[in-house]
């Protein structure tokens, strides 16, 4: 294995380099040091992204990557490991839900980014640009935020680039060893189609053939065992899948596939109250929730769209008008 450059960055074979992406924005200015580690193993592979916490408040999924970061080890490795377990380092320190609070924008809807825009833009592009461009295969850790229910655990693909794209995707989706996986390519909120889901890593990297997936474990601004060790085993299970370390798989299942990611949206402003629980089954039109105004009045009911299961919801009950309060899918 030779030396590898990126970022800027030299790391030699059968080297890990502990670093920082440095961003900086002009309009308005502002800047941040992301953290990062470059893992270039002692022989030659594929090239891998680990992207965690683009949600900020998404715990699991920043400790799995924590975790991978320290315990592979280059000699073993095949190939270049690249691990960014923060990468909204804003919103993680100031505990902030979905958006980045030096600019209010959200991360996940940002890229592929701009570098001439606010500071969220200018850390999707240098992401995207400068790691994900540049890798064979790539993994964003999600879960439910500090404001949402531990997520179904499921590993996300998005049905977008050629053939070769899909197919890698999906398979590395399967081998990452959640007990289900969830396709994407058309996501509901509400009444409105959102196609992609354009402007996630996700899509995007899928879309230029970088296959690409979400592992999902976590929630309610924990850090639980469970989904860490969901998580990180994930990585494990896709860094053999791949070719990059020796191993057997664990576990080794066929997971559950499972389609049409559709969010409820609330009408108004109000307190949700939720009738059901994540992963529960639920019959389509059944009621699975309501919104109350400050006065105790309902407002809203709400019905399961389908015939399918909860995938997530709000564990904070205060809902904002057009926010997406709970989320369905159903098996393919």
């Amino acid at each position: 294995m030779s030396e590898v450059e990126l970022c800027g960055i030299h790391v030699s074979a059968g080297e890990k380099k502990e670093t920082f992406l440095d961003v900086t924005a002009t309009k308005p200015p502002a800047s941040v040091q992301i953290p990062m580690t470059i893992i270039n193993g002692a022989k030659e592979g594929p090239t891998l992204a680990i992207i965690a916490g683009v949600h900020g408040t998404e715990y699991a999924g920043v400790e799995a990557a924590i975790r991978a970061a320290k315990e592979v080890n280059p000699r073993t490795l095949s190939g270049t490991l690249v691990v960014v377990p923060a990468a909204n380092w804003p919103a993680l320190y100031t505990r902030t839900v979905g958006v980045c609070p030096l600019d209010n924008v959200e991360l996940f809807r940002a890229f592929p980014g701009n570098p001439d825009r606010s500071i969220t833009y200018v850390i999707a592009s240098r992401i995207f640009n400068d790691i994900v461009l540049k890798s064979d295969f790539v993994i964003d850790l999600h879960g439910g935020e500090m404001i949402e229910s531990k997520a179904n655990r499921c590993c996300w693909y998005v049905e977008t680039g050629t053939e070769d794209t899909r197919k890698a995707s999906k398979q590395l989706a399967i081998a990452f060893g959640l007990p289900n996986i969830l396709d994407t390519t058309m996501v509901m909120v509400g009444n409105d189609k959102w196609p992609g889901p354009s402007g996630t890593l996700l899509y995007e990297a899928s879309s230029r053939d970088v296959p690409t997936i979400i592992g999902e474990a976590g929630g309610e601004g924990k850090i639980e065992e469970d989904s860490v060790a969901d998580l990180r085993n994930g990585i494990q299970n896709a860094l053999i899948h791949i070719g990059m370390m020796k191993g057997k798989r664990k576990p080794s299942r066929k997971p559950t596939e499972l389609t049409d990611l559709t969010g409820l949206v609330a009408d108004s402003d109000g307190i949700f109250f939720s009738k059901v629980k994540t992963a529960e089954k639920v019959r389509k039109n059944q009621l699975i929730g309501e919104v109350k105004d400050i006065r105790g009045q309902r407002v809203q009911e709400l019905l399961a769209p389908f015939n399918g299961l909860v995938h997530a919801q709000y564990c904070a009950p205060i809902t904002r008008k057009g926010e997406p309060t709970i989320w369905f899918v159903r098996k393919r």
